[in-house]
């Protein structure tokens, strides 16, 4: 448990790497379709990898959430040192 919620707090680097990208390009376009530099929607593409990448930031959040609270329940009776 301990190795998962390590590699799920590493996994949540570059998911919240691309969130911050994927949001940005998304802002963009939309501020563009406002201003009418751009006259399609946003992008669908975009709009399923934003989704993708929240929906795994989620997931890694939820299991990183369990497997810490494991382990620190587990850990109760262990002196500290």
């Amino acid at each position: 448990r301990a190795q998962v919620h390590r590699w799920g707090a590493w996994a949540m680097v570059p998911l919240l790497a691309a969130q911050w990208v994927l949001g940005e390009r998304m802002y963009r376009q939309k501020q563009d379709v406002r201003t009418g530099a751009r006259t399609e929607p946003i992008d669908g593409g975009l709009r399923a990898a934003h989704r993708a990448a929240a929906i795994g930031m989620g997931v890694v959040w939820g299991v990183n959430t369990v497997t810490g609270a494991w382990n620190l329940y587990e850990a109760r009776g262990i002196p500290e040192g």
